[in-house]
């Protein structure tokens, strides 16, 4: 009778066992798989307010300069201070957002740090912040591209 018993509940028993240690893990790799999606997403987020802090900066500059805006001095104060920021996140994310987003994203970064610029003495504000947008453009559209990519990449290997 006990031979029974035992025959009958320890295989159950040791099924529910590895069952529970398998759906651990599971649920663990599944777990930081989506933290570490939502940080990528965290990252892309961040980069793309970075960047366009940058753009608005450009754009507002380049509107004092052709005479079709005009600004406090503290609210340029503030906007320069925006500026700072964003081009510091952009050096942040190529530092240390390796650890995060895929390279193609710190290769669309690098690429708009390392872009050739036109000569501050030889042009006006607002063909350098015209110039600047164009570059602002073209880096947020690609890194768009790369960013649903690498997103559409991490959610794929969920578990």
């Amino acid at each position: 009778m006990i031979e029974t018993l035992l025959n009958i509940i320890f295989p159950g028993i040791l099924i529910s066992f590895f069952t529970a240690i398998i759906t651990v893990h599971l649920s663990l790799k599944r777990f930081y798989s989506e933290r570490l999606w939502e940080r990528k997403i965290d990252s892309y987020i961040a980069i793309f307010e970075s960047l366009h802090r940058l753009k608005h900066y450009s754009r507002i500059k380049r509107d004092i300069d052709l005479g079709t805006r005009s600004y406090k001095k503290d609210r340029i104060s503030l906007l320069e201070d925006q500026w700072a920021e964003g081009d510091m996140e952009v050096h942040k994310t190529i530092d240390i957002g390796s650890f995060v987003i895929c390279d193609d994203a710190i290769k669309c970064l690098k690429d708009y740090l390392n872009r050739s610029r036109l000569d501050f003495e030889e042009h006006s504000i607002s063909d350098l912040a015209s110039q600047e947008m164009v570059y602002l453009d073209d880096c947020i559209k690609g890194l768009k591209l790369v960013a649903q990519k690498d997103l559409k990449g991490a959610k794929k290997k969920k578990v």
